[in-house]
């Protein structure tokens, strides 16, 4: 037994290495970021798979990322991050065609992927995502969604025209036999 001998404690730190990552905002873009952050002590040098030196990255396209932080007192830390897209946005017009030559018919944009909620500007100044009220002709729908991406659609109102009655060949009929 050591007399006078008190317990040494020893704290140790270790650096962490963190990120905040903005998306792609559509499909196929290249404009995704990604801002690393780090517990270390400042200054920091920054060491990216893409070969960048920058505590931010950006023009990046979906895939994984990775830092290798190093803070002022030589510590390290790494860390992957990966960028993301949406799905493509996609979509089709649905259109019920004008009866009789009236003005009844109607169109509603049927959407996917992008990032909702998405907006609806269509030929004839309509912006929801359908319209009523269609006569015969060609009609399109710009739509747009909340990060801005866009898509054309576009669809043709027909009419069925004027009805006709047939009722077969002319028949006279005598009055006085009913034949």
């Amino acid at each position: 037994v050591l007399v006078g001998a008190g317990a040494l404690f020893i704290a140790v730190k270790l650096i962490e290495a963190d990120a905040t990552v903005t998306n792609v905002s559509c499909n196929g873009a290249g404009d995704g970021s990604i801002t690393a952050t780090s517990t270390g002590v400042a200054p920091f040098m920054f060491d990216w798979s893409t070969g960048q030196t920058d505590v931010t990255i950006s023009g990046l396209e979906p895939d994984t990322y990775s830092v290798q932080v190093t803070d002022a007192n030589g510590c390290q830390a790494s860390q992957s991050f990966v960028v993301t897209q949406p799905a493509v946005l996609s979509g089709q017009v649905t259109a019920a065609n004008a009866t009789c030559n009236d003005s009844d018919g109607s169109a509603h944009a049927n959407l996917g992927g992008g990032t909702t909620p998405y907006s609806y500007l269509w030929s004839e100044g309509s912006t929801g995502s359908s319209v009523n009220g269609l006569a015969a002709g060609d009609y399109s729908v710009d739509v747009t969604d909340d990060h801005g991406c866009m898509l054309h659609l576009s669809t043709t109102i027909t009419a069925s025209g004027t009805p006709e009655a047939h009722a077969g060949t002319d028949k006279v009929i005598n009055c006085l036999t009913g034949t």
